[in-house]
């Protein structure tokens, strides 16, 4: 037995020797994957995905090496493989957004066989040849080895890069001064509801009245800003904002409109000012995981994170690129839906906990992709896409917004019923809707409208990206300095005032529309969502 191994670990090794180039492609568009999304989400979001690819490029080529006792005909089988795998879902992408979405199973019906007969035939073209790809195998491996280790440079100078930071905040959230003793401090949530509007932009933009909602939320003894906007159009914008009671244009130095790099919102994220606060002051920071590719999936700083769902944003974008792309729902469906339902219960277990808390729970709804129907039935074939013309489908967003409502009632009942002090509870979006940014028009389908309206938008496009939910639970204490077009940048800076005993200034109310191409391209835009005449027309 020890000589059968020893044998066969001798004839693996001189394999993978001679043929290394199918896992440096197996490898290449994880991380060139990752790269191009560098900004966004985290090196370790790749760890999976690669270790997954390097085992099938394993599998597929001992396959084919046993089909072919030829180790550099088996490779180059693999790469042929490989190489329609991960570009399918782009070419698809590419072709498939011209039709519309009840096609796209045809297409696939049709593009898959054909995708999996010409690998068939690319491999029974290389077994039957008489070539000894001998320089093509050392061409491959030299090529694809020069474009990895390229990539692991690149990523590795952007890495140390992002570790040396240095920026600092002018006019920050000030000392706190707490007279409560640990029994008596409230637990704290801030629950964000990714993409949730106002009442105003539901009514303009979707015909939809959530007058109901609003008042259960008033009858539980919330205060309801009922015009209130974002400060920033994005979520990384918006959050890296509010957890630190700035406008980001209190960073020194400034942030260049030429710039993309999101290190610096990030960073401020990770380690922002209401959670260091807190937890100089005793407080626990929990961190319910968005299932994102932002800081709320994994903050640094949290000293405890709930993590729902096992697929992460990076690894869906993944599944949407390669041959996996038909899967998708599949794949991910009952992910994402267990990931929303599952939040919403770990948050109820948290008043269980002794010391008093601090929870940030980032909740991707109603944001798309659309899961649940307004009875909170899953919908069984969703189309899961983030961004993009599934904005235009305002149906389906209504039907998740009810689901919303409905889960965030018998939250705020769960929360108000077992916690032993009454707690702060916090309801707001990060931004809202973009409905208006998708719709057909002059030719352009939603995908292109889409796209094109975020680098121009209407005055009512900015209205409806602006206008948020933002409700807050203020127990034992008087609600006179809320107001109704109040914005996130203020939301601690109010309740560190109301309960700990800090000084903070309360700013100027200022609303900055940027697009994800150039973040950091500031456009003032107070003067259309704030001024009365500003509120979306009625229809």
């Amino acid at each position: 037995m020890p000589n059968f191994l020893a044998t066969m670990t001798k004839r693996l090794s001189a394999l993978f020797k001679t043929t290394l180039h199918p896992f440096f492609l197996a490898v290449y568009p994880i991380l060139a994957l990752y790269q191009y999304n560098s900004d966004e989400i985290t090196l370790e979001s790749t760890l999976v995905p690669i270790l997954v690819s390097l085992a099938g490029a394993t599998v597929a080529f001992l396959i084919a090496w046993a089909a072919m006792r030829n180790s550099r005909k088996a490779a180059l089988v693999v790469a042929v493989s490989q190489l329609v795998f991960f570009s399918y879902g782009h070419l698809f992408g590419t072709f498939g957004n011209h039709a519309v979405a009840s096609t796209h199973i045809s297409l696939h019906a049709f593009a898959v066989p054909t995708m999996v007969i010409f690998i068939g035939g690319a491999a029974a073209l290389i077994r039957i040849s008489k070539y000894t790809f001998t320089k093509l195998t050392l061409i491959l491996n030299a090529v694809s080895g020069a474009l990895v280790v390229s990539l692991l440079a690149t990523i590795i100078l952007n890495a140390v890069s992002a570790t040396q930071i240095d920026y600092s905040i002018r006019d920050g959230l000030g000392a706190l001064n707490p007279t409560q003793s640990g029994a008596e401090k409230p637990d704290i949530y801030y629950i964000i509801l990714d993409g949730y509007p106002n009442s105003a932009v539901l009514k303009k933009f979707y015909r939809f009245d959530n007058s109901v909602f609003i008042k259960s939320l008033q009858d539980h003894g919330f205060y309801v800003a009922d015009y209130s906007t974002s400060n920033y159009a994005t979520t990384f914008l918006s959050l890296a904002s509010s957890l630190n009671g700035i406008y980001l244009d209190e960073i020194d130095p400034p942030l260049s409109p030429s710039e993309t790099n999101r290190a610096i919102p990030y960073s401020l994220t990770h380690n922002n000012a209401v959670g260091r606060l807190l937890q100089e002051n005793g407080y626990s920071f929990i961190n319910v995981a968005s299932g994102t590719g932002l800081p709320t999936n994994d903050l640094k700083l949290a000293d405890r994170k709930i993590r729902c769902g096992s697929i992460d944003e990076f690894s869906l974008v993944l599944i949407q690129t390669t041959l996996l792309n038909p899967f998708e729902r599949l794949l991910v469906k009952n992910d994402r839906q267990n990931l929303v339902q599952c939040s919403f219960r770990e948050i109820k277990n948290i008043p269980l906990r002794e010391e008093p808390t601090f929870t940030l729970a980032h909740l991707l709804v109603p944001h798309p992709p659309y899961l649940f129907r307004a009875d909170g039935s899953p919908i069984q074939n969703p189309v899961m896409k983030l961004t993009g013309g599934v904005w235009a489908d305002t149906e389906s967003f209504i039907e998740q917004i009810q689901f919303v409502n409905a889960q965030t009632e018998a939250l705020i009942d769960s929360l108000l019923a077992t916690s032993p002090t009454p707690p702060i509870i916090i309801i707001q979006a990060d931004h809202s809707t973009v409905s208006s940014f998708a719709q057909p028009s002059n030719g352009r389908n939603a995908e292109t409208a889409y796209e094109s309206n975020w680098n121009n938008p209407t005055d009512d496009m900015i209205r409806e990206r602006m206008g948020i939910l933002n409700a807050f639970y203020l127990p034992n204490k008087e609600t006179g300095t809320l107001y109704q077009t109040m914005t996130p940048v203020n939301t601690f800076r109010i309740v560190m005032n109301m309960y700990f005993g800090a000084k903070n200034e309360i700013l100027e109310d200022r609303n900055f529309f940027s697009s994800y191409s150039t973040p950091y391209a500031f456009r003032d835009v107070t003067t259309i969502v704030q001024t009365s005449s500003a509120q979306p027309n009625s229809p």
